[in-house]
């Protein structure tokens, strides 16, 4: 339910006291990588995982590396046709402002309240810091067959 006022209130406009508290500017780059990624995100994730939530695939089609990055940033235009684009299937071709696909080897995010939540864990960098994400070895994982 938090998702779906979260989302409302950003498309439509509406601010209400039990929404998060705004993003705050974020730079975001990549080892190996073009420039880096600027601004304030709505949603900015890193994963290594071939697909994600209800089997969808993750929307990245280039070899530059393990980790992939998607950011959305804060703004009505570009989180509506995310979400457009999202529930179309299309989001891994969609190429608008706002939307960055990346893959990368090393991501270095920064920012004045930069954190990240891995395993249900918040870990913060405090301004000056960065938070570094590298990948680690492919753990395997046990399949039964009936």
């Amino acid at each position: 339910m938090a998702i779906f006022v979260v989302l409302a209130s950003v498309l439509v406009g509406v601010g209400a006291r039990w929404n998060p508290v705004k993003p705050s500017p974020m730079r975001v780059s990549l080892h190996r990588g073009g420039k880096p990624v600027e601004g304030s995100f709505f949603v900015l994730m890193v994963t290594t995982l071939e697909r994600l939530l209800l089997n969808f695939a993750t929307p990245f089609n280039d070899h530059g590396g393990s980790l992939k990055l998607m950011a959305i940033e804060q703004r009505r235009g570009t989180i509506f046709k995310a979400l457009l684009s999202a529930l179309a299937g299309r989001l891994g071709s969609a190429r608008f402002n706002g939307l960055h696909l990346r893959r990368g080897d090393e991501i270095r995010i920064e920012g004045k309240r930069a954190s990240v939540i891995l395993d249900g864990e918040l870990y913060e960098a405090g301004e000056g810091h960065s938070i570094v994400l590298t990948p680690t070895a492919p753990v395997s994982f046990l399949s039964l067959a009936a």
